[in-house]
C-alpha cells in the first residue's frame, strides 16, 4: 500500500506478487482476490485528498507521456531508454547470456516471479518513456535472475556499468528542438556518429547547471541554489 501510494501504477506489481510469488502456504483463489482487494483500498487512501479536491473527478490520474511523435517515438524512446539504462554493451550480454543458461535459469525459485517483474516494469516504461529510473526495479531484478548464473557475469556487468560513469560509447547523435538548457528536452532526429562523450557522472554534474531554470520557484533560496549550497 505505500508502494502503491507513492506510484498508483506499482499496483502493477502487487498483482505480480499475488499471482505468481510462491510461498510455503499455498492461498486460494478467494485468498488471493481479498488482499488485492485490501492492498487497493489501502493504497486508495493516499489519494482521498487530491481526489476530494479535484470534485470526485479523475482527471488527475494523469502521466507526461511524449505522444507528441506517435507510436514511433514511444517506442524508439523505450528501445533507446532500455538500452542505456541496461548499458550500451551489458544489453548484448544479458541477452546472450539469458539465452545459453535458460534451462538453468527456469529452475531458479519463483522465476515466474521475477521474471513478470521484469516484464511489467518494460510494459510501464513503453507506456511512459520518460525518465530511465523507471526502470530500477526491473533492472533489479535482471541482476538478480543473472546472479544464478556466476558471480563472474554480474562483477563484468558492474566493472561495465562502473566504466560508464567515466565515459559512453554513444552511438547516435540527435537533433533538438529546443538548444536552451531551460527548455524540455525533445529529439526530433538522430544519425548514426558514433563517439565518447563524457560519462554518467560528468552527466549528473553538468545537470546541476540547470538550478537556474528553477530560481523562481523558491525565490527566497536563489542565492543558495545557484550556488549549489543544501536547501534548510
Amino acid at each position: 500500500s505505500l508502494s502503491v501510494g507513492s506510484r498508483p501504477i506499482f499496483l502493477l506489481f502487487v498483482f505480480c506478487v499475488v499471482i505468481f510469488f510462491k510461498k510455503s502456504e499455498n492461498y486460494s483463489l478467494l485468498k488471493k482476490v481479498e488482499i488485492i482487494v485490501g492492498v487497493f483500498f489501502f493504497s486508495s487512501l493516499f489519494y482521498l485528498p487530491v481526489w476530494f479536491l479535484n470534485s470526485l473527478d479523475l482527471n488527475w490520474l494523469t502521466s507526461a507521456r511524449p505522444l507528441n511523435q506517435g507510436l514511433f517515438g514511444l517506442i524508439a524512446r523505450f528501445l533507446y531508454k532500455s538500452w542505456f539504462s541496461l548499458g550500451l554493451f551489458v544489453t548484448p550480454i544479458c541477452v546472450y547470456l539469458f539465452f545459453k543458461y535458460r534451462n538453468q535459469l527456469r529452475n531458479v525459485e519463483n522465476f515466474a516471479f521475477i521474471i513478470s517483474v521484469i516484464l511489467v516494469n518494460f510494459a510501464i516504461f513503453l507506456y511512459i518513456p520518460a525518465e530511465r529510473s523507471y526502470l530500477q526495479l526491473g533492472l533489479i531484478f535482471i541482476s538478480l535472475l543473472l546472479s544464478y548464473i556466476g558471480s563472474r557475469f554480474i562483477a563484468l556487468i558492474i566493472s561495465l556499468n562502473i566504466l560508464s560513469w567515466i565515459f559512453i560509447v554513444q552511438p547516435l547523435e540527435f537533433k533538438m528542438r529546443h538548444s536552451d538548457k531551460c527548455s524540455y528536452i525533445e529529439a526530433l532526429d538522430a544519425t548514426i556518429n558514433p563517439r565518447v562523450t563524457p560519462g554518467e557522472y560528468f552527466i549528473f554534474m553538468d545537470g546541476q547547471e540547470k538550478a537556474i531554470c528553477f530560481s523562481d520557484t523558491i525565490t527566497d533560496k536563489t542565492e543558495e541554489l545557484l550556488k549549489g549550497d543544501r536547501l534548510i
